[in-house]
């Protein structure tokens, strides 16, 4: 019977091909940053901290809520049309107290508020060469956090 299975699997791949996992000819994969100068230009170009853009969906209604996770997408995305890569990392409660001296020297109003337990923040994240970076989307702010060595 296993083996019956596993003829029908092939069977059924073959028929179908693999191109249903294959990658659009137009895609290509965002690049890790260079160095820590590269990013550092990127973000002072990039006016994500300043302005948020508002897309309004086919019906005309508009989501972005100046949350921390659209600002923090906003951002991913601005880095993928440049080709580079950059990804969300929701941290939580004691992330946030461990990494919160990052925040104190922001404005007020740009400084997230103290979460609750079951409460998380979005940020981005990004790797250069052996080492993962945190990056504050509605500051700029970044700083390294971790060696992957």
């Amino acid at each position: 019977m296993k083996t019956l299975v596993i003829i029908a699997v092939i069977l059924l791949a073959l028929v179908m091909g693999f191109s249903t996992c294959k990658a659009s000819e137009n895609y290509t994969i965002p690049k890790d940053w260079v160095s820590p100068e590269e990013l550092r230009a990127f973000l002072a170009f990039d006016d994500t901290n300043i302005r948020a853009i508002i897309i309004a969906n086919s019906k005309g209604e508009i989501w972005f809520s100046g949350q921390c996770e659209d600002l923090a997408m906003q951002l991913r995305d601005r880095a993928a049309l440049k080709g580079k890569h950059l990804s969300i990392v929701p941290i939580n409660q004691m992330e946030q107290r461990r990494w919160w001296h990052q925040f104190s020297a922001v404005p007020q109003y740009l400084k997230p508020r103290k979460l609750d337990y079951y409460e998380y923040h979005a940020i981005c994240g990004a790797i250069i060469g052996n080492d993962y970076y945190y990056i504050e989307p509605r500051t700029d702010k970044m700083w390294d956090i971790a060696d992957l060595d």
